[in-house]
């Protein structure tokens, strides 16, 4: 996970790790989720405690701020799959589609990958990845840290992998078709150093990469129909869930005790029918979570031993597809979502975040264009009202993102940078947003096509 939610759990390492056993009964149904609109939620990610999104493959994007309580659907795209997210930062992210072809009958949507700079409220086309080697769909999308992006994809092949280290301004795409024919998910320490998991001529396989993706080792080869989801407790301790189609196979998952170097086989149930393993997940290296089928199981042990448990009694049969720890809570998504809440802390920081954050301000916070109307280039003046992160994006009249052009932390002041158009269009919005603050000003070129119908 991120840096900032990294430091926030080892401020918390006290008082979570003298605290009672975590058990099934700490988990909890988050009765204003959304439910999943195909089979489940197909990814859950934080940015903070606080923020976070879910999306699924019925096309459908929700958002909360107050750390699962409520959530806000934030846009509904039927014929499109969205599959993974990654979020640089509160207000930018990117989401990746399974793409036609797959199981989602319905998806009809070609786009691979979208983006936002306003937290999700409108997203464009991600147009700048490679065609070779290209990417079918994405299945595993990852934020290292606020510059550093990765996916993979897809399920079903072929295996590549796309990278981004300048926040999605540019990518690159690798081909591991001779170590791999599909990829399902993928997990970096840092920039350089990551792993990934899928299949290979039907048996599971992880790869591992210590140049940032562009050279991988396999490091695991097994019996199995593929791996799926991926989960790391700390920077040394992960844990791969196998998906196995055999009749009578025992369920297991693969543990690494040094950053994915090497791999162990853990089995945690007795033989059973067609197996399919989904989310994996551990709050510390003695407890964790298998889900898949119809059945979630835990240990208390660091996998010695299982049971099975009811994260939700009155719907047993919703398995987990990720499991996410956020801090000191841990978040499960299913057809519901679930938050695991074992020191009853409780959503104090949230709700006075809410209260205390003042509300949208656009008097301390400018942005002007210079020469307005214009008929070539220009320039686009700012002003900073205090340091933070900043963006600038183009927009369309509707405030779907054209073009982003300032995506990085700033001290306060004033910015002026060129702009030269990418879009013949009469009338575009430029808006800047950082922290509370947001201004926006209409750009006018004479001359220019209609907005509404050419783009």
């Amino acid at each position: 996970m991120k840096t900032l939610l990294l430091t926030l759990s080892l401020t918390l390492f006290f008082s979570s790790s003298f605290s009672q056993v975590p058990d099934a009964e700490h988990w909890e149904v988050l009765p204003g989720a959304p439910k999943g609109g195909y089979w489940n939620h197909d990814d859950i990610d934080f940015i903070t405690p606080c923020i976070g999104w879910v999306c699924d493959l019925s096309g459908t994007i929700s958002k909360t701020i107050d750390g699962g309580e409520s959530w806000t659907e934030l846009i509904d795209m039927p014929g499109t799959s969205f599959r993974a997210m990654a979020w640089l930062t509160e207000q930018h992210g990117f989401v990746g589609t399974l793409g036609p072809g797959s199981w989602v009958t319905p998806t009809s949507d070609t786009t691979k990958m979208y983006e936002t700079i306003d937290g999700g409220v409108s997203w464009t086309p991600v147009n700048t990845i490679p065609k070779n080697p290209d990417i079918s769909g994405i299945c595993g999308l990852q934020a290292i840290d606020e510059t550093h992006i990765v996916g993979v994809g897809r399920y079903d092949g072929p295996a590549v992998i796309v990278s981004s280290d300048d926040a999605g301004a540019t990518w690159t795409s690798y081909d591991t078709d001779d170590l791999a024919e599909s990829l399902v998910d993928v997990h970096f320490f840092n920039p350089d150093t990551g792993v990934a998991c899928g299949r290979k001529s039907w048996q599971s396989i992880i790869l591992r990469t210590t140049d940032g993706g562009k050279n991988w080792t396999r490091v695991l080869k097994t019996a199995g129909d593929h791996f799926w989801k991926m989960y790391f407790v700390d920077e040394q301790n992960g844990y791969a869930q196998m998906s196995n189609y055999s009749y009578g196979a025992r369920r297991y998952y693969f543990k690494t005790e040094n950053a994915g170097k090497n791999w162990t086989k853990v089995e945690y149930s007795d033989p059973t029918d067609d197996y399919e393993g989904l989310g994996i997940g551990f709050w510390s290296i003695d407890t964790g979570w298998a889900s898949g089928g119809t059945n979630t199981w835990q240990t208390y042990d660091g996998g010695d031993t299982w049971k099975e448990v009811e994260i939700d009694p009155s719907n047993k049969g919703d398995v987990i597809n990720r499991f996410l720890r956020v801090g000191d809570v841990m978040y499960a998504a299913g057809v519901k979502i679930y938050k695991f809440n074992p020191n009853n802390v409780e959503d104090v920081n949230c709700t006075i975040g809410i209260k205390e954050r003042p509300e949208i301000v656009e008097d301390n916070c400018t942005i002007t264009c210079s020469p307005n109307p214009f008929a070539g280039s220009g320039q686009i003046t700012y002003f900073v009202p205090e340091d933070g992160h900043v963006s600038i994006g183009i927009t369309s009249i509707g405030g779907r993102l054209l073009e982003l052009l300032v995506d990085e932390k700033q001290k306060a002041g004033t910015y002026t940078i060129a702009y030269n158009p990418k879009y013949n269009a009469k009338f575009v919005g430029c808006t800047i947003l950082t922290g509370p603050y947001r201004a926006n000003v209409k750009i006018i070129r004479p001359g220019g096509g209609n907005f509404a119908t050419d783009y």
